[in-house]
């Protein structure tokens, strides 16, 4: 599966009553309050968790199941970012060493993926400081204010 497909399914009820409960109990697990607020580093964890726990040997990741979970229609873009993460495939078969893909590393393939814009992370590290890995809301009125005024006097 990928992270932008979506996969629908349609569930009958004998009466509108027993629909109703199981609708209730079903997004009372899916729509958690603290799943609803988590931050985008939070999802990056959530991905490359994700990635570790979906592959099929105990010690290598394919390259293959790698770009099939990220970006199906961009492979080449994948390896390139896997490249510049310094993310290279040990062997022939384009397999990644399971020990080398770190968080840490796995984020620099994100940030690469994303296209490398490190001017922005500059922006929102002035902004939010050392201390937490989110912006207040003075802090994104802030951002909104000084920073996107900027971009748009340009």
């Amino acid at each position: 599966d990928s992270f932008t497909q979506q996969t629908f399914y349609n569930f009958l009820a004998f009466s509108a009553k027993d629909c109703k409960r199981f609708v209730d109990d079903l997004f009372a697990l899916c729509h958690h309050f603290i799943n609803s607020n988590l931050s985008q580093m939070d999802y990056v964890r959530k991905m490359h968790k994700r990635i570790l726990l979906s592959c099929k040997d105990d010690k290598f990741i394919s390259i293959k199941d790698l770009i099939k979970s990220i970006a199906k229609d961009e492979k080449k873009k994948v390896i390139e970012a896997l490249k510049l993460a310094g993310l290279k495939p040990t062997d022939k078969k384009d397999h990644l060493p399971k020990d080398k893909f770190t968080f840490e590393a796995f984020y620099k393939f994100y940030r690469e993926m994303l296209g490398g814009r490190p001017e922005l992370e500059k922006v929102f590290n002035d902004i939010k400081g050392t201390k937490r890995n989110y912006l207040t809301l003075d802090q994104t009125v802030e951002f909104l204010n000084k920073y996107q005024q900027f971009i748009f006097q340009r």
